[in-house]
């Protein structure tokens, strides 16, 4: 019987399954998406306008597809072949002695706004016009601050592991399963977002 090939510790004691009903992911039936899930058009730094960046994916057979432009909510609609995801890269503030004024950035994916104002601290925001992209930050990220919006949500009003559900029932992933693989999902209003039907 093998377990999941998994990072860091798992075992009852940590929440984190070492298998469900001993299957591998990697032996199971089921069929793999082909995602790309960090991608810049020319709306932020990039070269492909958002409708040649999706065509050029989806001419290389990707099946999904996220434009994480800064700062900046790129939506373009998804096509027969390619499922694609609203998303952008943003930032934050890092308060550390060595680096006093900068910031680190992450990527969103399901939102539906980018914030005018996050609250961070002015000296990390700037233009680059040269690339056409733009950078403002959050003051903090942590569980409670006041950007936290509650159950593990700050921008999002859907969370990726909906997504994730939805792509995993669509292949087959049973419903008691998909809390056992995502165990955020119960922190969501739905499990999955219907899309995939």
């Amino acid at each position: 019987m093998s377990a999941y090939v998994t990072i860091g510790e798992t075992g009852p004691e940590t929440g984190v399954p070492e298998s469900i009903d001993g299957v591998n992911p990697f032996e199971a039936p089921g069929e793999w998406l082909r995602c790309a899930l960090h991608t810049h058009s020319t709306v932020s730094d990039g070269t492909l306008s958002p409708e040649y960046l999706v065509m050029a994916y989806e001419e290389q057979g990707f099946d999904v597809v996220a434009i994480t432009d800064h700062w900046r909510l790129t939506q373009v609609p998804s096509t027969e072949r390619v499922l694609t995801i609203p998303a952008a890269e943003l930032g934050w503030d890092i308060e550390h002695p060595h680096y006093p004024r900068q910031s680190a950035e992450f990527l969103v994916y399901g939102i539906d706004h980018i914030p005018d104002d996050p609250g961070g601290d002015r000296a990390n925001w700037y233009t680059n016009d040269e690339e056409n992209y733009e950078v403002r930050t959050f003051p903090d990220l942590t569980a409670g601050a006041p950007t936290d919006a509650g159950n593990g949500r700050l921008i999002p009003t859907t969370a990726v592991e909906q997504y994730a559900a939805t792509m995993a029932s669509w292949m087959g992933v049973g419903a008691s399963d998909l809390r056992l693989i995502l165990p955020n999902l119960p922190n969501f209003a739905t499990d999955t977002l219907g899309f995939m039907s």
